[in-house]
């Protein structure tokens, strides 16, 4: 089944496409949402920003029926909100297509990947224009579910690898460290972390945009 993806331009109406353009150096990423007959309510996430003002500007937009402050730290704020105007998800709903979450933006433009029947897809743009919303397709391409990837072996140990501090800079955790820690040889550490990683990252560059001669 294809998957395309979009950059959808979200209109004032819409509070995250306001607040995100209030606030350009934020990223606002939805991470559920679920669109209602008068109302649609979602989980979002804010990096980037000072949050105090983002809160009180998501508060006081007109859409927002209710917002709800889930979690705060230094580096992330999660909120729970209720809007009178779930555009996007309205529009991905009406189409028959199923959105891949999360779904990240930044200074009113929406990133977004969608699932679907190929004559469904071919739709879309008469969709999102009913809506009054512009959009540019940066690519289609063939779904692969996130097991097709890596295998359970390759994405635990990236896990731990994370979790354990092997790729931050400076490194908190040495390939024999690592290793022991999951019980397995340095080199067999070795190679599948570079299995994965290859893997990784081949998949990444295949999501971007094709790059200009």
């Amino acid at each position: 089944m294809p998957e395309i993806r979009l950059r959808v331009t979200l209109p004032e109406v819409a509070w995250v496409g306001a607040v995100s353009r209030s606030f350009p150096e934020a990223t606002f990423r939805v991470q559920s949402a679920i669109p209602g007959d008068d109302a649609g309510f979602g989980l979002v996430s804010v990096v980037g920003a000072d949050f105090d003002d983002i809160l009180l500007a998501v508060k006081e937009h007109p859409a927002i029926i209710d917002v709800t402050m889930i979690q705060r730290s230094d580096r992330q704020l999660t909120l729970q909100f209720e809007t009178q105007s779930p555009l996007l998800m309205v529009t991905m709903q009406s189409a028959g297509l199923v959105v891949s979450f999360p779904v990240e933006i930044e200074d009113g433009t929406a990133t977004i990947d969608v699932t679907g029947p190929s004559e469904k897809l071919s739709a879309l743009g008469s969709h999102l224009s009913s809506f009054g919303l512009e959009y540019e397709v940066r690519h289609v391409r063939a779904h692969r579910q996130r097991d097709q990837l890596l295998t359970e072996t390759q994405e635990d140990l990236l896990a731990t690898a994370i979790e354990a501090g092997y790729y931050d800079t400076p490194r908190q955790c040495s390939l024999t460290e690592l290793a022991k820690q999951v019980g397995i040889a340095k080199s067999t550490c070795s190679e599948t972390l570079h299995r994965a990683e290859g893997i990784v990252l081949k998949t990444y560059f295949e999501e971007l945009p094709p790059r200009s001669a």
